[in-house]
């Protein structure tokens, strides 16, 4: 009887440290499963290098592209007009 309240605080203290455990697992888990998801979602809505870089040639040659339209109007293509629709244009010769 005396032996087993000397170790009675050891146990206590050993289901504590278990209890701990257990909420600390949790805790893991739960912030694993947010940054999984901040993860996602930044993979999901980051813009790569090599996208950048396209679309800054796109927008240099649609700058382009409204600069000469100023200066030489573009007119309907013949060969592009579908059922009375005007889908193409050409520049003048």
């Amino acid at each position: 009887m005396l032996g087993g309240l000397v170790y009675w605080p050891i146990r206590e203290s050993t289901n504590d440290l278990k209890a701990q455990d257990i909420e600390t697992g949790r805790l893991i888990q739960s912030l694993t499963s947010e940054t999984t998801k901040a993860i996602q979602t930044l993979a999901a809505n980051t813009v790569t290098r090599q996208e950048m870089d396209w679309r800054a040639q796109r927008g240099i040659e649609d700058r382009n592209r409204m600069e000469n339209r100023g200066r030489y109007p573009l007119k309907p293509c013949a060969a592009y007009r579908v059922r009375g629709v005007q889908s193409g244009y050409e520049a003048p010769a």
